[in-house]
């Protein structure tokens, strides 16, 4: 559900359950495609990574932080401050 839904929080992950509670492949393995992610993932956009930048946090740490975080801003931040830069 919370791929289905780009987590997009407890409510949109429950309503998408209970709308798909019929399918028949309702309980099977989630399959996700090996992309490198971060390694391979693409560039977020820019003014977003500017944004962070402003923050004084590291280019690369910025760039992470977005492909981690599905480019939202906000959530990037958080993530950022939260996990040691490398």
């Amino acid at each position: 559900a919370c791929k289905a839904t780009s987590n997009g929080g407890t409510d949109a992950c429950v309503n998408w359950v209970m709308m798909h509670m019929e399918d028949a492949d309702l309980n099977d393995p989630v399959t996700v495609a090996s992309s490198g992610a971060s390694k391979g993932a693409a560039e977020p956009p820019e003014q977003s990574v500017q944004l962070l930048v402003s923050m004084g946090l590291p280019r690369h740490h910025c760039v992470r932080a977005l492909q981690s975080c599905s480019n939202d801003v906000e959530r990037a931040a958080e993530w950022a401050f939260s996990h040691p830069v490398e």
